[in-house]
């Protein structure tokens, strides 16, 4: 399991992780959780960062369970 810090972004660590686990063969779970008032901003900027997580997460850091989502 791998849970980016902040919205959009993703630490070194992450991405270790996530290499190492692929490497070894694991299905990745990865999430990003947004809220409101903080980097994202109002409601509207954190349900746009919200999909553009949920979609990026699987591209980016080849997350095969995301959330509650099986993929």
């Amino acid at each position: 399991m791998s849970l980016t810090p902040v919205e959009l972004k993703c630490t070194f660590s992450n991405f270790h992780r996530i290499i190492h686990g692929l490497n070894n063969g694991h299905k990745i779970r990865a999430g990003g959780f947004s809220y409101i008032g903080s980097y994202a901003g109002p409601p509207e900027g954190t349900i746009l960062a919200n999909i553009a997580t949920d979609l990026l997460l699987p591209t980016i850091l080849q997350a095969r369970l995301h959330k509650f989502l099986f993929l």
